[in-house]
């Protein structure tokens, strides 16, 4: 990817902007935080595969299918970036 993102604020962006972030390229995004705020959003080859979307402990999206992946609340999110992003 050309652009640089450092230092911008990815929490809370819209899914048709990821899927152009992304463009056809496989990109996955976790966040979590202590305030119950969750993120994880998957993308490939220009679809959305998993959005999930959970802010101050209550769900705002839960979409789509990714066999591989199981997240259904703030700290499943957490644990799949404890196992492979950090």
């Amino acid at each position: 990817m050309a652009e640089n993102y450092s230092g911008t604020q990815l929490f809370g962006w819209e899914i048709a902007s990821w899927v152009e972030l992304a463009g056809n390229d496989e990109l996955i995004y976790a966040y979590y935080d202590e305030d119950m705020n969750a993120e994880f959003i998957h993308i490939k080859d220009g679809v959305c595969l998993r959005v999930y979307q959970e802010y101050d402990g209550e769900l705002d999206l839960d979409e789509g299918e990714d066999l591989g992946v199981s997240i259904s609340g703030w700290s499943d999110a957490a644990d799949y970036m404890a196992e492979y992003m950090i």
